[in-house]
């Protein structure tokens, strides 16, 4: 199963976010507060809308330890209870009132085709195929989001003199998806003998949610260069 997953982390660390033109704006402090709430406005709906996915996955299993790491993973997205001091997307909102947005341009902004078609193909996925392959889509996008995060976390708070509190989301993600992706890969390699056709199926899983990841992320770079 190594094999595998070596093969998986290449393709992932061949086409991470972290070396994307849409990060590589904001650390370059290329990009203006306004082009940064736009993008915060999208990535809140995103955050808000794609939660269903963990719900799809704790549906499609019997197993304990997959249905408890899925209510683990809806809890920190949608509570206070772990992981932040607020739900996901209402952190991701925070950052975004602090760019200069209101409350009602947030809920009046219709939500992207861009951003509905990554998160129409996450849920779906989950909901539709075997868990292990709904926990590997998932693991696409954490296994890379740490550093990422990070990275923007720095820029942000030098570039916009922005606090902790409002940059929250950030440094959340630059912890949790690090211990969130290890625990996903764990339930894959113990299950994967269950997904049916795991040895091609699987890279194929990888690759599609590769390049739906940065189809996104080309999306959110035309919003901060726009």
């Amino acid at each position: 199963m190594s094999e595998y997953f070596e093969e998986f982390d290449r393709i992932i660390q061949a086409n991470k976010y972290s070396r994307h033109s849409f990060v590589k704006e904001i650390e370059a402090g290329r990009v203006t507060r306004e082009q940064m709430k736009r993008w915060a406005i999208q990535k809140y709906h995103q955050v808000y809308l794609q939660n269903s996915c963990y719900s799809g996955i704790h549906a499609n299993s019997w197993h304990e330890d997959v249905r408890a790491f899925e209510m683990e993973q809806l809890i920190a997205e949608e509570t206070a209870i772990a992981d932040g001091s607020d739900s996901h997307y209402n952190l991701m909102k925070r950052f975004a009132l602090a760019l200069g947005a209101t409350e009602a341009e947030i809920r009046e902004t219709p939500v992207a085709p861009e951003v509905w078609d990554f998160v129409t193909y996450l849920v779906g996925h989950c909901r539709n195929n075997h868990f292990v392959y709904g926990i590997l889509a998932i693991y696409v996008n954490e296994s890379q989001t740490s550093e990422s995060a990070m990275k923007m976390y720095r820029a942000l708070k030098s570039g916009f003199q922005l606090d902790d509190r409002a940059l929250e989301w950030f440094t959340v993600h630059g912890e949790a998806d690090i211990e969130h992706s290890s625990h996903a890969k764990d339930l894959i390699v113990k299950y994967a003998h269950e997904a049916p056709n795991f040895e091609w199926r699987g890279r194929q899983v990888v690759e599609t949610g590769s390049k739906m990841w940065t189809k996104l992320h080309d999306f959110y770079y035309g919003l901060v260069t726009g």
